[in-house]
């Protein structure tokens, strides 16, 4: 009686040690994400408020924000940043 009551238990305290390691990488990751995000925040911020009325300094800033535009065979068209998107990295898990 009592090795089958400890063995569930210790059974059950690696269960729970298991998801704990697997909650923090979560929390881990979800703050990696707030950091990325926040940092994305800010870039497009300072694109925002700007008010430019200078045509040729509003291309320099969008040729610095722009690495390149994909058009597909489809039509559909892909933009490729010089900064990361947030939300795209760090989706290993």
């Amino acid at each position: 009686m009592f090795n089958a009551c400890f063995r569930a238990v210790k059974n059950e305290r690696q269960v729970l040690e298991e998801k704990t390691v697997h909650l923090q990488t979560e929390i881990t990751h979800e703050h990696d994400t707030e950091s990325r995000v926040t940092v994305f925040k800010a870039e497009l911020l300072k694109f925002a408020a700007l008010d430019v009325s200078n045509e040729e300094l509003l291309r320099d800033m969008i040729h610095k924000m722009i690495n390149r535009i994909d058009v597909h065979d489809d039509g559909s068209i892909e933009i490729s940043y010089n900064f990361q998107n947030p939300l795209k990295q760090g989706r290993s898990l």
